[in-house]
């Protein structure tokens, strides 16, 4: 295939082509997918054509990879670059936090409660300052007449601080009492559950008793069933000795002969 020379950057289809792709081959995307080469190649190759249609420029194979690992290389040093200039800026926020908050107020706070916080100290700042500008007399005015503004906005801030500081106690507060009847609760559960634990071994025991009594009774009763059909059995032996004692003594008596064999003398008949 002859690509075009002319034209080498990428346009805007076919950036927005192989993003779509690549979203829904994710492991492709991130070089992480474990498919055969083969199903590989026919990715790459769809993708190559479909891209190439929407050209120029037109490209290979290797260079649409090249491509895709240029993309993500710039994408990640765009957000590196952006989380760099991020920094200043947090940092700026987090010595603010630390000047103009009481250095008590643990770390853990919200940002709902920092954001408030701030919210309230620029209202008074603001108010103060307008109040300045309205009371500021001529070139002429004295000194303490300008500090009167910067100090009501100091208590206004200091007021605030300890409301804040006074929810957030009450907060803290009912917090503990919610998650110590939470415990309390999950305490007489686990006992409830102790005792029905109890109630069943108490239950099992007793069926292991009434088995093991069971048991016994059936081993009793074999048993004498054994025994009754051994008393049985030998009866029955001792009456076939006697019918073969019997039987025998029968053969053996001698046997009286016949009338007719032996004819009556002349003088009886």
């Amino acid at each position: 295939m002859e690509f075009n020379k002319r034209s080498r950057t990428t346009n805007r289809e076919q950036f927005s082509l192989m993003v779509e792709r690549m979203k829904l081959n994710k492991d492709i995307a991130k070089n992480i997918s474990k498919q055969p080469p083969d199903v590989l190649s026919v990715f790459w190759t769809s993708l190559g054509t479909d891209l190439n249609a929407l050209g120029p420029p037109t490209k290979s194979i290797a260079e649409w990879k090249k491509v895709w690992s240029d993309f993500k290389s710039s994408i990640k040093k765009k957000m590196s670059h952006n989380r760099t200039q991020m920094l200043p800026w947090k940092r700026k926020l987090r010595s603010w936090y630390v000047l103009n908050l009481p250095r008590h107020i643990e770390r853990g706070a919200s940002e709902t409660f920092l954001s408030v916080a701030v919210n309230n100290a620029e209202t008074g700042i603001a108010g103060s300052e307008e109040n300045g500008n309205q009371n500021t007399p001529a070139a002429s005015s004295s000194q303490p007449q300008q500090r009167t503004p910067r100090r009501r906005s100091q208590m206004t801030l200091l007021k605030t601080q300890i409301d804040l500081q006074k929810k957030f106690h009450d907060n803290v507060s009912s917090a503990m009492r919610s998650q110590k009847r939470k415990m309390e609760d999950l305490t007489k559960s686990i006992k409830n559950i102790e005792k029905s634990i109890s109630s069943l071994n108490r239950n099992t025991e007793q069926i292991c008793s009434v088995l093991t009594d069971l048991v016994a009774e059936t081993k009793r009763h074999n048993l004498a069933i054994e025994k009754l059909l051994r008393d049985k059995t030998l009866v029955k032996g001792q009456l076939l000795q006697l019918e073969l004692e019997r039987v025998n003594s029968a053969l053996l008596k001698p046997s009286l002969p016949h009338p007719s064999m032996h004819p009556l003398p002349p003088s009886l008949q």
